[in-house]
């Protein structure tokens, strides 16, 4: 056996033959999905308004996305009808659609009404009476990184998955305080025909 060089460390050479296992059992995962998500918020905006108390004022956020995550997947085989595969790496979604509500629960909008509602992607709600677009929006475009384990056995799946968005979303520049960033943790179970 030929003696080790000074330089080299007993540790990388240890860690070869696991790298060369990963990329052999490992997979570029890469999946176009329709995905919605959305939150409900207590107060998002109300340090804005002038009189009104930090609780007057629930956002509901739907969205709907297309969502293209980058995973690098690996897989082991346990048996031969049972696997588990572990991935992980970015993912980039666009906002196709989705609506904003805003609710005011002890006063109300300059028309009256206690409820305005308005496309989460879009430029928000215009305030006729006050003749000014008012509303928070989202940006469409949004990217993260996540996480994901699947178990196999036979034709079926089931799997968990966390995403988190890295970008703040918020559309709303000028006011430094609002911020919103996607999270999210998705259950899934699928057959293979």
């Amino acid at each position: 056996m030929m003696p080790l060089p000074s330089s080299l460390s007993p540790v990388i050479i240890s860690e070869v033959p696991l790298i060369i296992f990963l990329l052999k059992n490992s997979d570029f995962n890469q999946d176009c999905f329709f995905s919605v998500k959305g939150s409900k918020i207590v107060g998002f905006n109300s340090g804005g308004y002038v009189g009104r108390s930090p609780d007057d004022d629930t956002y509901t956020f739907n969205e709907l996305y297309l969502r293209l995550p980058l995973y690098i997947t690996f897989r082991k085989s346990i048996s031969s009808k049972f696997n588990v595969n572990i991935g992980f790496g970015p993912y980039f979604a666009y906002g196709i659609g989705g609506k904003t509500k805003q609710t005011l629960h002890n006063s109300v909008f300059s028309d009256g009404s206690t409820e305005k509602k308005w496309d989460t992607f879009e430029n928000g709600a215009y305030d006729e009476a006050r003749d000014w677009l008012r509303g928070e929006t989202l940006n469409p475009f949004d990217f993260g990184a996540g996480v994901k384990v699947d178990c196999g056995y036979n034709k079926f799946i089931w799997g968990i998955g966390l995403e988190a968005g890295i970008i703040d979303v918020m559309n709303k520049k000028e006011s430094r305080d609002l911020h919103y960033r996607n999270e999210n943790i998705s259950v899934s179970a699928v057959y293979r025909f």
